[in-house]
């Protein structure tokens, strides 16, 4: 996984909080693929708390996920106060 710092990528373990989008390079691109060339790496975990796991959007996929968001409101979630606290 390489961290993308404009146009110099380092190669280097990631540390992030649970919640916390980040563009990692795609390493491993194939010749003459239509693979995204970097990834929205985000930490997520169950609705009861477990199951941890990384989760990788391209840009196109994160704005279709807020155009979703946007168009309806009203099952959008919120964020508990200690968590506006933190973060």
């Amino acid at each position: 996984m390489q961290l993308s710092t404009g146009s110099k990528s380092k190669t280097m373990s990631i540390l992030t909080r649970l919640g916390r989008i980040i563009r990692v390079t795609n390493n491993k691109i194939k010749s003459f693929s239509h693979e995204s060339d970097s990834y929205l790496a985000v930490w997520v975990k169950d609705g009861d708390g477990l199951n941890p796991r990384c989760l990788l959007f391209t840009d196109t996929e994160l704005v279709r996920a807020e155009m979703r968001a946007a168009k309806n409101k009203e099952d959008l979630t919120e964020r508990s106060w200690i968590s506006k606290l933190i973060d």
